[in-house]
């Protein structure tokens, strides 16, 4: 009988053992992904300096619909339409980008190429994403409140032409 038993319990653990190995995710490699506080961006390659956040990277074409002789609505790819890109960062940490706001703000736009580079764990190179012809469109300045003791954060908009992955 109590051998009947010790074999049952056996048999259940091994069972369980393997249901856990079945469900369970493979490991993966630390290289499958990548965290996301290192990154850092350049400016006419220059990197100008830490930045709380990065977004609007992204790119969309517009589709433009036709019918053909046959009544058969297609569809062909328009213009793509790219950003705008806003990075944030520490209030008065970056007068660079305040002058270059300036720029656009006295009529006579300087277009500059840059980069946003995500960086591995040892902040090696990993994925560069490049924005042509940007120039900022809009500046906001940091909200401020007594009773809160947050970071100040500034965010400056960039329009660009062009964007590509490197």
């Amino acid at each position: 009988m109590k051998r009947t038993i010790a074999l049952c319990a056996l048999v259940l653990v091994i069972t369980a053992a393997v249901a856990v190995v079945t469900v369970q995710a493979p490991a993966r490699d630390r290289r499958d992904y990548t965290t996301i506080h290192n990154f850092t961006v350049e400016i006419d390659g220059v990197v100008v300096g830490g930045f709380r956040e990065v977004s609007g990277l992204h790119a969309e074409t517009e589709i433009l619909e036709y019918k053909d002789a046959n009544n058969e609505t297609r569809r062909l790819p328009g213009r793509t339409v790219y950003g705008p890109i806003v990075l944030k960062y520490g209030a008065g940490q970056n007068r660079m980008l305040w002058d270059w706001y300036q720029s656009t703000v006295r009529g006579q736009p300087v277009p500059k190429d840059g980069a946003v580079i995500l960086l591995d764990d040892q902040s090696r190179e990993i994925v560069r994403y490049n924005f042509y012809s940007a120039f900022p469109v809009k500046w906001t300045g940091p909200t401020m409140q007594t009773e809160q003791s947050a970071v100040l954060v500034e965010s400056l908009e960039l329009a660009f032409q062009e964007f590509t992955i490197a």
